[in-house]
């Protein structure tokens, strides 16, 4: 974390079904970072809640990042940090 800013890489991917990614420089307030816009320039949000056991991501307007039949929103599951 660098000025209250992080950066930030999400990926998605279902096997002969979609795929994608958006990175960007989030806002970081206590444990939630919120992507407003990716790398690109697009108007991607996304509103990562951390935890000491993972995360949970919500999305918002992100199509152009996956596609249709993708989302980066885990619905409420939580997420492991994968290294």
């Amino acid at each position: 974390m660098h000025e209250g800013k992080s950066w930030v890489a999400v990926y998605v991917g279902v096997p002969k079904h979609c795929s994608g990614d958006v990175a960007g420089q989030a806002t970081v307030r206590g444990d939630v970072l919120e992507l407003t816009k990716d790398d690109d320039g697009n108007d991607c949000g996304l509103t990562i809640h951390r935890s000491a056991t993972g995360a949970t991501i919500a999305e918002s307007n992100c199509v152009l990042g996956h596609g249709a039949s993708c989302s980066f929103d885990t619905q409420g599951k939580s997420l492991r940090r994968v290294k």
